[in-house]
């Protein structure tokens, strides 16, 4: 508590809180994927936070103006003017066991710090000489599963394997009674030939997600059917990395939206 985000944040995600953070709409719902600090390893130990890994994790929510008594806004200048809320906060970001679980990044050029603390929540008010942010963003964080925590088969749901170009590497067979097709037709083809048109842009907007943080999850489109039509699905995509952390193979857990 009290941590600016950017502290606990991947510094590539730093310009995207800003951004995020940045608009007076406060009617507007704001979605991204930020990286954080996770001290929790593959085999459940903890670690000092100067060895930590990062998680990804979806972050939804909105802005909302600050209605806080000035008696409880910290005037501190250590503290930064924006809180995300997690109703989770006193757990850490980690809850996979499994090998492969955490998130790698190539570097990246890190902000400068003299730029993190600015007007990036609305704007700052005085109240009674108090200076407090007029905006805060309020949010749900929810971590990414890894694919191989799903030790039971989820209804409505199907597996895909990509390379990473993705093209499918191997093909549910439940596909077939979702969608219709023999699982054997997506082999080889890629992912995007297979969307409705009108979805490219977000579809392509996560899987650029996928490959600068590693995991990604998509809004809702349509994937498509059997004989003409579309079935809505929702995408939870997980870069799969060798023993030398070199990126290998993507692994997507597709959910039917009946």
């Amino acid at each position: 508590m009290g941590q600016s985000i950017y502290e606990v944040t991947h510094p590539c995600d730093h310009n995207e809180v800003k951004s995020i953070l940045s608009t007076k709409d406060v009617h507007t719902k704001r979605s991204m994927f930020i990286r954080f600090k996770c001290t929790l390893t593959s085999k459940g130990r903890n670690v000092n936070v100067k060895a930590a890994s990062y998680k990804v994790i979806h972050c939804t929510g909105h802005l909302v103006r600050n209605e806080t008594p000035v008696g409880v806004v910290q005037s501190s200048a250590s503290t930064d003017s924006t809180t995300i809320h997690d109703p989770n906060n006193n757990k850490s970001y980690g809850t996979d066991n499994k090998e492969n679980n955490s998130v790698h990044s190539d570097d990246c050029e890190e902000d400068d710090p003299d730029d993190e603390v600015g007007d990036i929540s609305g704007g700052v008010e005085k109240r009674n000489g108090v200076e407090a942010p007029s905006h805060c963003f309020i949010a749900i964080g929810e971590p990414i599963p890894h694919p191989s925590n799903y030790d039971v088969p989820l209804s409505q749901t199907f597996l895909t394997k990509h390379s990473l170009d993705m093209k499918f590497t191997y093909a549910d067979e439940t596909m077939e009674d979702f969608l219709g097709f023999n699982p054997d037709i997506f082999i080889g083809n890629s992912v995007f030939e297979f969307h409705h048109a009108q979805d490219s842009f977000h579809v392509q907007n996560a899987f650029k997600s996928l490959f600068a943080k590693g995991q990604c999850q998509t809004d809702r489109y349509r994937f498509l059917a059997c004989g003409g039509g579309y079935v809505w699905v929702l995408t939870q995509a997980t870069l799969i990395y060798s023993k030398c952390q070199k990126p290998q193979s993507v692994v997507c857990v597709n959910f039917v939206i009946r």
